[in-house]
């Protein structure tokens, strides 16, 4: 066992970040981020979120982001698009991807898989040690048991809210961690780009 002192890892449930932030962004603020033509922004986006200055502390304090998803179904209409940013998003300095899979349910299209993976990858973050600090971007309550293993182990635990969406999060997240970081969205889209 050995710990990498200072070290932060990101965990991305990115379903919820396309449509609890990114689309929900779009909708209410008219703040608008064609995420799928330039994956580097989603990392300088998530990087911005944890890190004051994102540039250099993510340097010396980033292990990794973990992104978790699912490939669409062999007939989604852009379907070629996805896997073409997945790809570029997986080949990105310091991230990692995580493939769940899609199911069929009558009319609905499910994520299977995801919510475990994030977990078991926090969870070994957490027992083995590998950082200091894990950060959530993702807002389902299923996170909780794994945020409460990374605290229990003497990790440091954030969430990351955004102070501009109205967002609500659940407590079942919110007392398994030591801190919700509150960052302005508006900001954090000016200061990496995606608006001037």
């Amino acid at each position: 066992m050995f710990t990498l002192h200072n070290q932060t890892a990101i965990f991305v449930d990115f379903e919820n970040l396309r449509l609890g932030v990114f689309e929900k962004a779009a909708r209410k603020k008219r703040l608008y981020f064609d995420y799928t033509s330039n994956p580097k922004q989603i990392v300088d986006f998530c990087n911005a979120c944890v890190f004051n200055d994102f540039v250099e502390d993510r340097l010396q304090e980033l292990y990794r982001i973990f992104f978790y998803t699912a490939k669409p179904l062999e007939d989604h209409i852009k379907r070629t698009e996805i896997l073409n940013f997945l790809n570029v998003l997986e080949s990105l300095d310091h991230t990692a991807l995580r493939l769940g899979k899609l199911v069929r349910r009558g009319n609905e299209i499910v994520q299977k898989q995801v919510d475990m993976l994030l977990g078991i990858d926090m969870a070994e973050m957490a027992i083995k040690h590998f950082v200091q600090r894990v950060v959530l971007i993702g807002y389902d309550s299923d996170m909780s048991p794994a945020l409460k293993l990374a605290r229990t182990n003497g990790i440091q635990t954030e969430i990351i809210a955004f102070d501009d969406l109205d967002q609500n999060i659940e407590s079942s997240l919110t007392k398994h961690c030591d801190f919700v970081k509150r960052v302005n969205l508006e900001k954090i889209y000016k200061q990496v780009g995606i608006i001037s």
